[in-house]
C-alpha cells in the first residue's frame, strides 16, 4: 500500500499571516511511530486537519544532502560563542574540553581556539624540528594545527579575541576568554565591528558603502559593505552595456558587466582573390583574402591566352602575355637566342623554337634534366636519391626522385620511412599509430565519447581527461515537469533524462471502453497500463452462434460457446469438428482430422487423411483390397488397387477353376441327389482342423481370438522362438498348442508336471509358418449346436445323468458365474468369494471351466434336507450377486447343477429345453423349477478348496 498523506494546517500567530498548508507522509516503521508517540493526543487534535489536496512541489533530487544543524548555530560566531559557554569545545591538541577559566590562544585565520599551553608547546616543537633540519632557517615559522597557516610569533601570552585586554577576568554574564568591551575589529570597510568582544569572525557588515559607478559607466549604485565584500561582486546597474564591439559597428547586447565584452559573432561575406567565390567570417576578423582554389579567370591583352595559376593573390600589373615575343628571347633551355634558331617571333601564337641541346634544368631532387630542350615541365627523374626521413630514426632512405614531394613555397618535404609509431597517447587508452611520427607529447585530441548518466548523450571532454565525466548540459531543461494529471510538479532546473514525479493522487484518465473506473490506483506513466476493465459485458461467441453474457471488458480473446464450431471456413469438404473456437478452423496446430472420402478415378472411397482440397489429387497409390475369384468363388485372391494419379488400375487376368472346383462341385451336385443341406451339418471345418480341436474352442473363444492375434504377428515377424503366458487350465494349454502345431510351429510344454505349464512354439528350420486359409475361431463360430446330429451323438447319453440325480435337477449343488476378470488372478477371486460361503453350512470348491467361466460346487449333505439345502444355495446367491455387479468381477452369476460328467444344468423347471447353450436368466419370480437349460462342457481339472 503507498504512504498515505496527511494535510496539516499551522495556523499563524498574527491575523495578517494566512495559513500554511504542509503535507506530511504517514510511514508504518517502527522509528517513525515512536516518534510520533512522543506528542501529545491533545496538541495533534489542535494542529491537525484534513483539507482537500493541491499540487506538490517536487525540488529535482540531489546527489547529497546537507547535515540539519542546530538553528541557533547558523555561522562559526554563534557556534563558537555556545561551544565556550557550555564548555563542549575541544582542544585539537590535547583532546579536552576548553574550561571557561582556562587561558587560550585563537588563530587569526581559522579562528580555532587551543589552550595557550598546549599551543606554546605545539609552536616550540615545531620550531625547534625546523631548526633542526635546516640551521639556516632562524625565522621561527611554525603552522596552525587546524588550517596549516603559517605564524611567525610563538604564542605566549593570554589575550582576549579582540586583543584588547591581557588575561581578562571570568564573567559568567558574558562568553568566556572576552573583556566585555566593543570589538571594534577592521572589516575592510569604513565600519568598525559594533559586537561586544566575541570568539570567531565579525559579521558582514550591514552599513552602505560609498556610491559607486557601475561597469557601463551609465548610473551610481548604492550598496551596503557587506554586497561589496563578496567574491563574485560585480557593479552591474541591470541595463544593457551598449559598449561598441570590437568591429566598431555592433554594440555589446549583454546587460552590465564588470568583464571585457566579447567579440563580434555577426558575420559578413568575404571574396576570394579571383573573385569567383565568397564565404562568411566573423565580423571584426581582418577581411584577408583567400584562395578558392580554382583556376584564375584573367586574360591577357593579348586576348588568346589566360592565366595558368591558381586563384593568387598578387593582382596583374603586367598585363602582357607571357608567350609575347619580346619576353621569350630564348629557347625552352636558354641557351641559344630564339633569333638564331628560327624567323624572328611575330606574334605570341607563334611557335617557340627548340635549340636540340640537353636540357639541364635543375630539378627538385637535385638532379639535372637530361631530355633535349623541350616545352613544358620537365618530365619526372627516374633516378634514385639518399635522404633523411622525417623522425631522424634511420640515417639514410632510398627513395625514387619521382616520389619527392614539395610544400608551396618549393621545399622539398621530408622523406617518411615505414616506421609506426606505438607509443601511447597522453589518456593511455589509445595509441598513436602515426608512419614516421615527430610528435613528442602525444597528447590525444579524440573525445571521451563515454555515456553519461543520463544514458542519452556522451562526454565531450578529451579523452583520458581526470577525474569523473562532467554532468549532462545538452538535456537540461528549464521547464516545469509534471505528472500525468498536473498534480505533482517538479521545478526547473530538470536533469536530463529525469522521469516524472511520482504522484499519489488517484489516476484520471479516461478508459477507451468508456467505462468508469472502478479499479482506484495512483497517477502513473503512460508507460505503465491502468489496470484491466472488470466489468461484465455481453459478447458475441467466436462462431457467432451465441451470445456470451459476463465476459470481462478487459478480456481480449474471444469466448467460447462450447458447441461446435459453426463458421465451417475449410477448404475442403468436411465441417470444423472443434468446438468454438477464435481464430482459423484450420491451421499449422489445427490441421483436418478426417478422412479424405471423397470417390478417386478408380471409383474406390480415398482413405487417406484430408487433403486440404474438395476434390482428392490422387497423389498416392489407392490402399483398396480387390478380392477375385474364380467362376465358381472356390478360389480366392486379393490385391491392392494402386491406382494414382499418371497410373490408371491394371487389367489382372481371370482365375481359372481346376481339379479342386471340380470336386467341390461333384460334392455338390451328390448332397443335392441325397437331400442333405450342408449346412445343417454339426461340423464342416476346412481340411486341417480336428473335431475334437473345435469342441475344445466353443469352451474357450477369448483364448482362442488372443491366440490367433499373438499367430498372426509371430507369422509376419522374424520371431524364431514365443513363450505364451501361463493359463488358468491344463486343456487351455493344450488348446494352444493344437493351434500352434497347426500354423506350422513346433511345440514344446514345459514344468507341466509341476504345474499348469507354459506352451513355447519354435519355428522350425526350413520350414515357413503359414496362417490356415480359415481361422479356428471362424470353424467354431460355424459349428451349429443345434443341429439334429448333436443329440445323437452329445445330448442323449447325458440325459440319464439328469434323472439319476439324488435329490433330482431341481436342487442346486453348485454357484456358476461367467465372464470373469481375466485381470485377476485366481488366488484373488477366492479370496473374494471365502467371505461369503463361510457364512454355510456348505464346503465348496472352485473348478475353472473355461478361461473366463467358473463355478463353485458344493458335496451333497446328508444332515441338511433338500429344502435347507436349496435354501443355504439361494442365500449364498443374493449375497454374492450384488458384489459380484459392483466390483464387476463376474458378468453373470446363477445357481446350477453338476453332475458327475461334468454336465452344467440351469433350473428352468423342464428338461426338454436342452438344445439351447444359451444360460436362462432368473425370472422376477426367483429360481422356480419351470424349466432346465442346459451348458455342455466338459471337464477334467480338480477343483480347489476355498475354505480351508
Amino acid at each position: 500500500m503507498p504512504p498515505k498523506e496527511i494535510v496539516i494546517v499551522k495556523k499563524g500567530g498574527s491575523s495578517t499571516t494566512s495559513d500554511k498548508k504542509v503535507i506530511v507522509k504517514k510511514k508504518d516503521s517502527a522509528v517513525e511511530s515512536s516518534k510520533g508517540k512522543s506528542k501529545s493526543n491533545k496538541e495533534n487534535q489542535e494542529n491537525q486537519e484534513i483539507v482537500e489536496d493541491k499540487p506538490q512541489r517536487i525540488e529535482p533530487k540531489k546527489k547529497f544532502r546537507p547535515r540539519k544543524k542546530d538553528p541557533k548555530l547558523d555561522n562559526l560566531l554563534e557556534s563558537l560563542t555556545h561551544s565556550l559557554t557550555t564548555e563542549t569545545y575541544e582542544c585539537m591538541v590535547c583532546y579536552e574540553n576548553i574550561r571557561s577559566r582556562d587561558k587560550v590562544w585563537s588563530c587569526e585565520t581559522c579562528f580555532a581556539v587551543f589552550h595557550i599551553k598546549c599551543i606554546n608547546q605545539w609552536a616550540e616543537a615545531s620550531v625547534n624540528q625546523i631548526a633542526k633540519n635546516d640551521p639556516s632557517n632562524s625565522a621561527g615559522a611554525w603552522r596552525c594545527p587546524g588550517c596549516q597557516n603559517i605564524s611567525q610569533e610563538v604564542p605566549r601570552n593570554y589575550d582576549c579575541f579582540c586583543g584588547k585586554t591581557r588575561n581578562p577576568q571570568f564573567n559568567r554574564y558574558t562568553c568566556p576568554h572576552t573583556c566585555g568591551s566593543t570589538c571594534a575589529k577592521d572589516r575592510g570597510c569604513a565600519h568598525k565591528c559594533p559586537l561586544q568582544c566575541h570568539p570567531g569572525p565579525c559579521p558582514p557588515c550591514d552599513g552602505y558603502a560609498k556610491p559607486m559607478s557601475c561597469a557601463c559607466m551609465k548610473g551610481f549604485l548604492n550598496l551596503r559593505c557587506s554586497q561589496v565584500a563578496e567574491a563574485d561582486f560585480t557593479p552591474s546597474c541591470g541595463q544593457d552595456c551598449d559598449k561598441l564591439l570590437n568591429c566598431g559597428i555592433h554594440s555589446c547586447i549583454l546587460t552590465c558587466h564588470y568583464a571585457p565584452c566579447p567579440k563580434c559573432k555577426d558575420t559578413v561575406e568575404v571574396e576570394c582573390f579571383c573573385g569567383q567565390d565568397t564565404k562568411q567570417i566573423l565580423c571584426g576578423e581582418d577581411p584577408i583574402k583567400y584562395s578558392c582554389g580554382k583556376k584564375c579567370p584573367f586574360v591577357y591583352d593579348c586576348g588568346v591566352h589566360e592565366c595558368q595559376e591558381v586563384c593568387h593573390e598578387y593582382n596583374h600589373e603586367n598585363t602582357t602575355c607571357p608567350l609575347d615575343p619580346s619576353i621569350i628571347i630564348h629557347c625552352p633551355c636558354g641557351k641559344v637566342p630564339v633569333a638564331e634558331l628560327s624567323q624572328a617571333r611575330t606574334s605570341c601564337q607563334d611557335t617557340i623554337p627548340v635549340c636540340g641541346n640537353v636540357c639541364e634544368k635543375e630539378m627538385l631532387c637535385g638532379h639535372k634534366c637530361q631530355e633535349k630542350c623541350h616545352l613544358g615541365e620537365c618530365p619526372p627523374c627516374e633516378l634514385y636519391t639518399t635522404a633523411k626521413c622525417r623522425c631522424f630514426r634511420h640515417r639514410e632512405i632510398v627513395t625514387p626522385c619521382k616520389d619527392l614531394l614539395a610544400d608551396e613555397s618549393g621545399h622539398v618535404l621530408p622523406v617518411l620511412c615505414d616506421r609506426i609509431c606505438k607509443v601511447k597517447m597522453s589518456c593511455k587508452n589509445h595509441v598513436c599509430n602515426t608512419q614516421c611520427c615527430v610528435d613528442e607529447k602525444h597528447e590525444c585530441h579524440l573525445l571521451c565519447g563515454k555515456t553519461l548518466s543520463c544514458t542519452k548523450h556522451t562526454c565531450l571532454m578529451t579523452c583520458g581527461h581526470e577525474g569523473p565525466c562532467h554532468d549532462c548540459l545538452e538535456g537540461v531543461s528549464f521547464e516545469e515537469l509534471t505528472c500525468h494529471c498536473g498534480r505533482t510538479v517538479m521545478y526547473p532546473p530538470i536533469p536530463c533524462n529525469t522521469a516524472p514525479p511520482e504522484c499519489n493522487q488517484p489516476c484520471r484518465r479516461a478508459r477507451p471502453c468508456g467505462h468508469i473506473n472502478n479499479t482506484p490506483h495512483y497517477c502513473h506513466t503512460d508507460s505503465e497500463p491502468c489496470p484491466p476493465c472488470m466489468i461484465f459485458t455481453e459478447k458475441r461467441c467466436a462462431c457467432g452462434d451465441k451470445i456470451m453474457k459476463n465476459i470481462p471488458c478487459s478480456r481480449q480473446t474471444i469466448p467460447s460457446c462450447g458447441g461446435k464450431c459453426k463458421i465451417n471456413d475449410l477448404k475442403c469438404a468436411h465441417s470444423c469438428s472443434r468446438v468454438c473456437h477464435d481464430g482459423p478452423c484450420i491451421d499449422a496446430n489445427h490441421p483436418c482430422t478426417n478422412k479424405c472420402g471423397q470417390v478417386r478415378s478408380c471409383g474406390h472411397v480415398c482413405k487417406y487423411s484430408c487433403h486440404g482440397t474438395l476434390e482428392c489429387p490422387e497423389t498416392s497409390e489407392c490402399k483398396e483390397v480387390i478380392i477375385q475369384t474364380c467362376e465358381c468363388g472356390n478360389h480366392k485372391k486379393t490385391r491392392i488397387c494402386g491406382a494414382f494419379v499418371g497410373n490408371p488400375p491394371k487389367e489382372v487376368e481371370p482365375i481359372s477353376c481346376d481339379d479342386a472346383c471340380l470336386k467341390k462341385q461333384r460334392a455338390e451336385k451328390m448332397a443335392a441327389a441325397m437331400e442333405i443341406n450342408p449346412a445343417n451339418s454339426i461340423f464342416r471345418p476346412l481340411v486341417g482342423w480336428a473335431e475334437s480341436l473345435v469342441r475344445s474352442a466353443l469352451g474357450f473363444p477369448t483364448l482362442v481370438l488372443q491366440t490367433e492375434k499373438i499367430l498372426e504377428e509371430l507369422v509376419s515377424s522374424s520371431t524364431t522362438v514365443y513363450y505364451f503366458p501361463q493359463q488358468r487350465l491344463t486343456k487351455a494349454n493344450s488348446l494352444i498348442a493344437d493351434m500352434c502345431t497347426q500354423y506350422g510351429y513346433k511345440v514344446e510344454i514345459v514344468d507341466e508336471k509341476i504345474g499348469k505349464g507354459n506352451v513355447i512354439a519354435r519355428k522350425v528350420p526350413g520350414m515357413e509358418p503359414a496362417i490356415p486359409p480359415k481361422l479356428l475361431s471362424v470353424v467354431a463360430k460355424e459349428y451349429n449346436p443345434n443341429d439334429p446330429m448333436a443329440e445323437k451323438y452329445i445330448i442323449k447319453p447325458l440325459l440319464a445323468d439328469v434323472y439319476s440325480l439324488p435329490y433330482g435337477p431341481h436342487i442346486p449343488n453348485a454357484l456358476y458365474m461367467e465372464d470373469v476378470n481375466q485381470d485377476i488372478s485366481t488366488p484373488e477371486f477366492i479370496k473374494f468369494i471365502e467371505p461369503f460361503c463361510i457364512s454355510t453350512e456348505i464346503h465348496p470348491k472352485l473348478y475353472w471351466l473355461t478361461d473366463n467361466s467358473c463355478f463353485v460346487l458344493w458335496e451333497q449333505s446328508s444332515t441338511l434336507t433338500p429344502t435347507e439345502l436349496q435354501q443355504q444355495a439361494e442365500n449364498l446367491l443374493e449375497m454374492i450377486h450384488p458384489e459380484l455387479e459392483n466390483t464387476k468381477m463376474a458378468m453373470m452369476c446363477d445357481l446350477a447343477f453338476v453332475t458327475n460328467n461334468g454336465l452344467v444344468l440351469f433350473d428352468d423347471g423342464t428338461f426338454q429345453s436342452i438344445k439351447k447353450r444359451k444360460v436362462a436368466k432368473r425370472n422376477e419370480s426367483g429360481y422356480g423349477r419351470e424349466s432346465w437349460k442346459i451348458n455342455i462342457t466338459s471337464w477334467r481339472n480338480y477343483g480347489i478348496n476355498i475354505v480351508n
